[in-house]
C-alpha cells in the first residue's frame, strides 16, 4: 500500500448522507400550520382542527357514532411500491455522499405518500355515509356523499414534513 494516495477524503460527506437516509423522517398528515380549520357558514368557531378530524376518521369514535375510516395508513401502505423505488435511488446517491439528493428523495416520498391518502380519500372510503348525514349536507346545500369530502378542507390540508435526525439542521 506504499503507493495508495488519498487525493480526497469522502468519508465525512458518505456518513452525513447516510444518516440523512436513515435517520431523517418524513410524516404525512396535518402539520400544525394546516390544522386551523375555516369555520362553517353555521358555526362561527370550529370545535375541532383538521388534525383532530384526521384521527377521529382514522380510528373512529365509536362514542360519538363515528366509524372509522382508516386512510392515512391504507394510503400510505398503497403508495409503498414507490416509495421503495425511490428509496433505492437514494441509496445510490448516498453511498455518493449526496445529502441534498436523500433529502430531495424524502420529499419526493412525502408528495407520493400524500397524493396517495388524497386520492383514496376522493375515491371514498368504507363505510358510506349514513342518511342523516347525508340529509345534514343536503340541508347545507352539499350535494356530495363521499366520506371525508365535505367543503374539502380536510383533505385539501393533508400535507407532509420532512424531520431531520437529531443535531442535523436542513437548510431549504
Amino acid at each position: 500500500m506504499k503507493n495508495v494516495r488519498v487525493t480526497f477524503d469522502h468519508t465525512a460527506a458518505v456518513k452525513a448522507a447516510l444518516k440523512a437516509l436513515v435517520q431523517d423522517r418524513v410524516l404525512v398528515g396535518i402539520p400544525s400550520e394546516h390544522a386551523f380549520r375555516d369555520p362553517d357558514d353555521e358555526d362561527l368557531t370550529p370545535h375541532l382542527n383538521n388534525a383532530e378530524i384526521g384521527y377521529l376518521n382514522e380510528f373512529g369514535a365509536p362514542e360519538a357514532n363515528i366509524p372509522a375510516r382508516p386512510h392515512l395508513v391504507p394510503g400510505t401502505q398503497s403508495a409503498l411500491p414507490k416509495v421503495e423505488k425511490i428509496y433505492r435511488e437514494a441509496v445510490g446517491k448516498a453511498v455518493v455522499g449526496n445529502v441534498n439528493g436523500v433529502r430531495a428523495a424524502h420529499v419526493q416520498v412525502g408528495f407520493v405518500v400524500t397524493s396517495s391518502v388524497k386520492n383514496l380519500i376522493t375515491d371514498g372510503i368504507d363505510p358510506p355515509l349514513a342518511e342523516r348525514t347525508i340529509k345534514q349536507r343536503k340541508r347545507r346545500g352539499r350535494d356530495g356523499e363521499t366520506p371525508l369530502l365535505d367543503t374539502g378542507q380536510y383533505r385539501r390540508n393533508i400535507d407532509f414534513a420532512v424531520r431531520a435526525a437529531k443535531g442535523v439542521k436542513v437548510i431549504t
